[in-house]
């Protein structure tokens, strides 16, 4: 088995798990993960498309460490932190009816709910007559 094989392709890899991670520490910490994959499963790689395979790699554990990281990201909030205000206090407060500012807060914890999960985007579109 010829390590060596992989070397050429380090700078590709590291450009795109910039492009990836955005910052160079959590890119190179990539790069280190996809190339300890590499040779660990060295054996698995079949002629062919060497910079694909590396590639591949990089991807899946990119994806393994933002589900991860997701999982993490499950926190208790401390609820003294936030002072109880009611719908009512805050309808006054913004001078808006009561009714908008439940409306507000549901389409909110739902784009929270969806970022959270990793859905992101827009939800679906609404006909409003």
């Amino acid at each position: 088995m010829d390590y060596q094989l992989i070397v050429p392709y380090i700078p590709n890899l590291r450009r795109y798990a910039r492009a990836l991670i955005g910052d160079r520490e959590g890119a190179d910490d990539l790069v280190q993960d996809t190339l300890e994959r590499a040779v660990r499963k060295f054996h698995l790689w079949k002629p062919g498309d060497l910079r694909a395979w590396l590639f591949s790699i990089m991807h899946n554990v990119f994806v393994n460490q933002l589900k991860a990281r997701k999982i993490a990201y499950e926190i208790e909030i401390d609820e003294s932190i936030a002072a109880p205000m009611t719908y009512a206090e805050i309808a006054r407060a913004l001078g808006i009816p009561i009714g908008t500012v439940m409306s507000r807060l549901s389409r909110g914890r739902e784009k929270l709910r969806r970022l959270m999960e990793g859905e992101g985007g827009r939800g679906p579109l609404r006909v409003i007559q």
